[in-house]
């Protein structure tokens, strides 16, 4: 574990940097374990290919000298030619040897990343949890792996967000329709109970296990399958279940699981360049490893939901992730909306851009909403073109009354009630069973 004390100047203490994690190498050589103990791995073309983008014949020890290069970045550059060579078929392609070089070339990379990591790590700031100020959970994850010497596990969503780390449980609690979501640490150790379930087939609808059975649950997926989950939350992200400080010791302690924040907007400028050399090798070369032709595969397919609202309404824009995440965590659709822009992004382009890869863009409509300059000017006339060149299915919802039907745009579309009237205006419950309509019928267009 990462000391997460003070210096005596009171200025935060900088992580033991190590020549490599045990925990990181300790994944790497079961990688190469398995590679060495398969049948036919002669004949397969990553001999041939090492060559040529390694410079040396492919053996357990030039691995191991690319994975503990010290120049780290001439390593991640060579493990993409690496990769970009090998052409990966569609996972459904892959052959047996095809899948544990996939899994030893993704633990090689994750390896150097560490030691990249190592050099230009960012110290851990926060009292509650440690804040990578960085955006993208798959950068900020490789630096808390380094921190907290865990392993990553890292796969294809089929969202549309490229490579995840599904070790990393981030997550907001799930909407319980009509019911309370309890406490925190009770929403948690729901998420938890899922991601054991997961890996060990236990079906749907099981009884609550209790904290000392999630734990021991917890040791035997790191035993058996080398996944040793940690806890990220984006930064101000106020419905997390986990937003209290205290509520993220208390869960530390009982299920030691580690905790750290990310999608801090103010990034210093070598913690930028930092991230933007991790997600250029991590996520292109990584996407390659898993899909060779993109244009082909599940990444391509449209199941992004845009969704547009004002800043004043950012509670509705919450609850509808919220309605939503229960999809979004089995890979059926993704959420997009303005926080994904960064500091010097160019808003319009990145919002043009998302909705080419959008299927659906909801409208959170309310006084703020007809308000705003930006919605009327940018937003809405891109969502209106993409509507009339590529099919962009709108879903307004009315959260708050107001004069939506004069205009013109709107009030061309069927707008979502809320038993007749905005669902600001409808008691909790009410409200609560018409989300349960949006989440069905946003499902069900996805699905078609």
């Amino acid at each position: 574990m990462v000391d997460t004390g003070s210096a005596q100047d009171g200025s935060p203490l900088r992580p033991a940097v190590v020549p490599a994690h045990r925990n990181i190498a300790l994944a790497l050589r079961k990688a190469l374990d398995k590679v060495d103990g398969a049948t036919g791995m002669a004949q397969h073309r990553v001999v041939s290919c090492w060559g040529g983008a390694i410079g040396e014949a492919f053996s357990r020890d030039s691995i191991l000298r690319v994975a503990e290069s010290e120049a780290p970045l001439d390593a991640l550059w060579q493990i993409a030619e690496l990769i970009r060579g090998l052409r990966f078929p569609k996972p459904s392609g892959l052959s047996e040897q095809d899948r544990l070089v996939r899994d030893l070339l993704l633990a090689v990379a994750l390896a150097v990343s560490d030691r990249f990591v190592a050099t230009n790590c960012p110290v851990p700031q926060g009292a509650g949890a440690h804040v990578v100020p960085m955006n993208e959970l798959l950068a900020a994850s490789v630096v808390a792996a380094h921190w907290f010497d865990r392993p990553l596990t890292i796969q294809h969503d089929g969202a549309g967000r490229g490579p995840q780390p599904v070790s990393v449980i981030d997550d907001h609690p799930p909407l319980e329709f009509g019911t309370e979501a309890g406490s925190a640490q009770g929403v948690m150790r729901q998420e938890l109970q899922a991601l054991l379930a997961r890996y060990f087939q236990q079906g749907e609808g099981q009884a609550q296990a209790s904290a000392a059975n999630l734990a021991a649950g917890l040791r035997q997926l790191r035993r058996i399958h080398g996944i040793a989950p940690m806890v990220a939350i984006r930064h101000g992200d106020q419905c997390h279940a986990l937003a209290a400080a205290g509520e993220r010791q208390a869960f530390t302690v009982s299920f030691d699981l580690p905790v750290f924040e990310y999608g801090s907007t103010e990034r210093p400028a070598d913690v930028q360049a930092l991230e933007d050399d991790l997600m250029l090798h991590l996520q292109n070369s990584l996407q390659n490893l898993f899909l060779s032709h993109v244009e082909d595969a599940i990444v391509t397919t449209r199941t992004k939901v845009f969704v547009s609202y004002a800043h004043e309404d950012e509670t509705w824009r919450d609850t509808l992730r919220m309605v939503l995440r229960p999809q979004e965590r089995k890979g059926l659709l993704e959420v997009w909306d303005d926080k994904r822009i960064r500091t010097g992004d160019d808003w319009h382009k990145s919002i043009d851009e998302a909705l080419t890869t959008c299927r659906i863009a909801v409208l959170l409509v309310s006084m703020p909403f007809l308000a705003s300059d930006f919605i009327a000017d940018e937003e809405l006339s891109q969502i209106f073109g993409r509507h009339a060149a590529d099919g962009l299915w709108i879903y307004p919802i009315l959260i708050g009354p107001c004069d939506w039907v004069a205009e013109d745009l709107l009030a061309s579309k069927q707008m979502k009630l809320c038993d007749g009237d905005a669902f600001s205006l409808a008691p909790v419950p009410i409200q609560q069973r018409h989300l349960a309509e949006v989440a069905k019928e946003i499902r069900e267009r996805l699905a078609a």
